[in-house]
């Protein structure tokens, strides 16, 4: 390679420009401390309107949560009782079928 070929390759690699992106990322109804603090920064009690708000979200959720139980349960006793109401019926009118 010749000199100037070799000036070249050191001057594209000075010229490189290196990016880093980072991410953050987290789950659940509340952010992480410091982020809670940052909206805080930002608008003066925006942190406790948060935690209410997933605090109610929570209470919603679990009453929904116990409303569906509940329904499961009936269901299940409705579907005992119709398939037994079936069950007797069809018994009744074998026996009847039979005694002509």
């Amino acid at each position: 390679m010749s000199k100037k070929g070799l000036q070249k390759k050191k001057e594209t690699q000075q010229n490189k420009l290196i990016m880093a992106i980072r991410g953050e990322s987290f789950s659940g109804p509340l952010p992480p401390p410091q982020y809670l603090e940052r909206y805080n920064n930002v608008f003066p009690g925006l942190a406790d309107r948060i935690t209410t708000m997933a605090e109610r979200q929570s209470q919603h959720r679990q009453i929904m949560e116990k409303r569906l139980l509940w329904f499961d349960g009936v269901k299940s006793i409705f579907g005992l009782v119709f398939a037994f109401v079936i069950v007797v019926f069809g018994l009744g009118i074998g026996v009847y079928l039979v005694r002509l």
